[in-house]
């Protein structure tokens, strides 16, 4: 952890600023510019942009000196550029002591490049020299000078000349600060981290930086497993800081009046609030000025006025400076403030009941069970648990109690959730109360990974339930139920499709996505792409007034359907923007279902790198959090992605965790997909291969098509093409899907190894299709099949094809890739057994592993070598 720190300290890397870079590269070497400014508001990265054009002209060879202007410097003139002047010169006649400057500087090459930072610091007579010294030719000015803050008219004639050049330096983007994070960290950051990094430092370099170094210092950012993630204390405020972080926000503030800073301390404190109640508490001139300084923001939105503190972590400087008894009385201020002019607003319980227990520990038990509905509806379920919490036992109704286990749910505190709804179960007086709670039941040990025990319950609330409506929905459920642990059998099926009947708006909502799920994985894909284009409007509709899972859920049913219809475009669309959604309301289960969708997504297009990112941030959540349900598929699809990139120990180990993690609900996924492609990277394709068709049966066997049909895409690519084959012509015809003819046409190609076929047929299909990297596969076949045949141009031509294919799949190596050679290519038994060889083994210990006798392996060796042309095993590594 320490080498990281370091890391991180000492090498905050220049990333999403290539543009930027080659700009003022070209201004530097542009004649008729005799300068560059490089402005921007603090901390966006100006100097580090500076820095590094700097250095790369200095690197050229050219000559070069740097100075820092100071608010103290500015008082003294020249201060700032004291040290490169002459030593002994006299100031008080200008004119020879311009030139006496300019000699000294030309002395050191045709162009001196100065770089000054915070230009806008620059005292005036340092300004007025470097104006001479720019226009004598000699001297290239770059130059980071603030957006944001006033200048001198000496420095300001600097910015304004036509012989300067600007570039304007801008916050960063999330993605980029997700690679910056990558880049410092030295490794991948889970996309949570990094969006919650992203809020925190609003895309501020200088912030971002401190914070990480306050994180990393405080181990509230960790690694887990492949990937960085805030430790779970940190996750849902990333607030930890460094000394760095509060003395810049405390220089950004500058000197308040304190009419002011009660106004930035309210906001920290109290968060947004309305223009006419600050303008209650202060003259509306002061809210005016902090605008002006662009320490807050008004925004308007629909009738109402609310004010912001300008940057989060403001609020968390200023919060972490407030006494507590300070920081109670705002609450109490705000709280009675409210309460005086009437709770009119809908969030108004929420705000005085939150207000309230932070300030005297204690709310109305009605304004409490009041707010903890709004904060169930707003999906803010910690809130919700904090309240419902304050109040004792025997002051929750049973409702609210249910609410409570709801929210456990919601925040993965499965256990509390169990025990806190089945006593509410128990302890319903009516057939209504009963069937409500029961269904909060099944969701919540459905997605702990408790089918069986979800089942159950279900089954029992319908033994006691005689009403017919509840009856109806209940039966709608346990199908869900059985659907959402991977059984879409015709029975079930037919139940869901009673889902659009059921009375009970929850029941009905998340039974219609279970149904389009069920649709897309037994392979009926063009229905289910159709219902799920409205599932996300009714579900969130339907959200305002049922607690339903977040919102994003329903994009991920409609990601799920794309990528079964064989649109990975669309499904990585919806896919991005419930992530985008489920991160910003910390919908959890939602952000691990959806990683994994992407990992499988960035895994059919043959990007092992980007498919690894994904499958490691669901993993490392999971973790975190304690949610099961994803541990095994996230755990396998990124040992399958390091194996396919080389990795081969991080892919044992990786596997022999996978054990450790309990069977859980299936998220329909990719658990023998590691061992399958370990075994390939170690030389084993066929028994790959075989465990990929494994899979398929048991796909085949629980109706999802959709999974039968993508491992038997894998089996194929692992050398079971002739096994597979028939099975993929049948799914062609009964799949909907657009993946089903281009596999059908893969495992056909590959089977009879015709090199027209393959590279006419197959490769467009495939490539039309998206896989990428099972095209560049395919062209590799077909350029052996040209070479067995004799046919050297069409050899070429199909190995050119595969090169260019592969390279655009992040450095996946597969057994598929290998291209002819000039000697005899080899059988698959002669490949598995050179390359356990080139491992180290033995011949007996090869003969063991392959189940062969020791004669039968060094006959093949034999022949390995003689279509290799060499003699040893030292010669057929460097060969192979």
């Amino acid at each position: 952890m320490d080498a990281v720190r370091h890391h991180a300290d000492r090498l905050w890397p220049l990333t999403g600023r290539d543009g930027q870079f080659e700009v003022c590269r070209e201004a530097a070497a542009n004649p008729s510019y005799r300068g560059l400014v490089i402005r921007g508001e603090a901390g966006v990265g100006k100097t580090r942009l500076a820095e590094e054009v700097w250095r790369h002209l200095c690197d050229s060879g050219a000559s070069g000196g740097r100075a820092t202007a100071t608010a103290a410097a500015a008082a003294m003139p020249l201060a700032a550029i004291a040290h490169l002047l002459p030593p002994g010169l006299d100031l008080t006649d200008p004119a020879p002591a311009f030139r006496a400057v300019a000699a000294s500087l030309s002395g050191r090459g045709p162009r001196y490049f100065l770089l000054i930072d915070d230009l806008h610091l620059l005292d005036s007579p340092s300004a007025v020299l470097v104006r001479e010294l720019l226009d004598d030719g000699r001297v290239f000015l770059i130059a980071t000078l603030r957006s944001d803050l006033p200048a001198s008219d000496a420095v300001a004639a600097l910015d304004r000349t036509d012989e300067t050049a600007r570039v304007e330096i801008a916050a960063l983007d999330e993605p980029t600060t997700e690679a910056v994070l990558t880049r410092a960290l030295g490794g991948v950051v889970s996309r949570s981290t990094a969006h919650r990094l992203y809020e925190r430092s609003g895309g501020n370099l200088l912030f971002l930086r401190e914070i990480v170094l306050g994180l990393l210092a405080s181990d509230g950012l960790q690694r887990q497993g492949a990937a960085w993630c805030l430790a779970r204390s940190e996750h849902g405020t990333a607030a930890s800081q460094s000394p760095g972080l509060d003395a810049l926000v405390e220089a950004r503030l500058g000197q308040l009046v304190p009419e002011a800073r009660r106004v930035l301390e309210t906001l920290a404190v109290a968060g947004p609030l309305s223009l006419a109640a600050l303008e209650d508490l202060v003259a509306p001139e002061v809210v005016a000025g902090l605008e002006e300084r662009d320490l807050v923001h008004v925004q308007t939105s629909r009738a109402r006025t609310s004010v912001v503190l300008a940057h989060p972590l403001y609020g968390d400087v200023l919060r972490n400076r407030i006494p507590v008894t300070r920081h109670r009385a705002i609450l109490a201020r705000c709280a009675a403030h409210v309460l005086h002019k009437g709770v009119r607003r809908v969030e108004d319980p929420l705000l005085v009941a939150s207000w309230q227990l932070a300030s005297a520990g204690e709310a109305s038990t009605p304004l409490i069970l009041r707010a903890s509905e709004l904060a169930a509806y707003s999906h803010d379920h910690l809130q919700t648990v904090r309240l419902l919490e304050s109040l004792p036992d025997d002051a929750l109704p049973l409702m609210s109690r249910r609410l409570l286990g709801t929210a456990y749910f919601f925040v993965r505190r499965f256990d509390q959730a169990e025990a806190v709804l089945a006593r509410a179960y128990a302890e319903a007086a009516t057939e209504a109360e009963r069937f409500r709670i029961a269904v909060d039941r099944t969701l919540n040990l459905a997605w702990s990974g408790q089918g069986a025990a979800a089942l159950r319950v279900n089954a029992e609330a319908l033994d006691r339930t005689n009403d017919e409506a509840m009856r109806a929905a209940l039966e709608v459920n346990g199908a869900s139920l059985r659907a959402f642990s991977g059984n879409p059998s015709a029975a079930v099926l037919r139940l869901l499709e009673d889902a659009d009947h059921v009375e009970d708006e929850r029941v009905r909502v998340y039974a219609q996505g279970i149904r389009v799920m069920t649709l897309a994985s037994i392979g009926e894909t063009k229905e289910a792409r159709r219902l799920a284009a409205d599932h996300y409007l009714t579900h969130r509709d339907a959200s305002r007034r049922v607690v339903l899972p977040h919102p994003s859920a329903a994009l991920m049913v409609q990601a799920t359907a794309g990528l079964a219809g064989g649109d990975l475009e669309a499904a990585t669309e919806a896919a991005m923007e419930g992530l985008r959604l489920a991160l910003k309301d910390d919908a959890v289960l939602v952000v691990i279902s959806l990683s994994v969708l992407l990992g499988r997504i960035a895994w059919l297009r043959g990007r092992p790198e980007d498919a690894h990112r994904w499958y490691s941030e669901a993993l490392a959540i999971s973790l975190r959090e304690g949610v099961p349900m994803a541990l095994r598929d996230a755990t396998s699809g990124a040992a399958a992605c390091a194996a396919v990139l080389g990795r081969v120990v991080e892919a044992e180990q990786l596997l022999r965790e996978i054990d450790d993690y309990a069977e859980a609900a299936p998220v329909w996924g990719e658990e023998s997909l590691g061992q399958a492609w370990l075994f390939a990277a170690t030389g084993l394709v066929r028994r790959g291969g075989e465990l990929m068709m494994e899979a398929a049966q048991r796909a085949r066997a629980a109706g999802q098509t959709a999974f039968e049909m993508f491992f038997l895409g894998e089996a194929a690519r692992l050398g079971a093409a002739p096994a597979v084959a028939d099975r993929l012509a049948e799914l062609e015809v009964v799949s909907d899907s657009s993946f089903a003819r281009p596999l059908a046409l893969f495992a056909r190609a590959m089977s009879v190894k015709e090199p027209q076929l393959l590279m006419e047929e197959a490769v467009p299909a495939l490539r039309a299709a998206g896989l990428q990297l099972m095209a560049a596969e395919t062209a590799a076949a077909a350029a052996h099949a040209f070479h067995r045949a004799d046919e050297a141009r069409m050899a070429q031509a199909a190995a050119t094809t595969s090169r260019g294919l592969a390279d655009a799949c992040q450095g996946a190596v597969t057994p598929g890739l290998a291209l002819p050679s000039p000697w005899k290519p080899l059988t698959a038994r002669e490949n598995e057994i050179a390359v356990l060889a080139v491992q180290g083994h033995s011949s007996r210990r090869i003969a063991e592993i392959l189940t062969l006798s020791v004669r039968t392996v060094d006959n093949h060796l034999q022949r390995v070598y003689a279509k290799l042309g060499v003699t040893s095993r030292a010669e057929l590594a460097d060969r192979l």
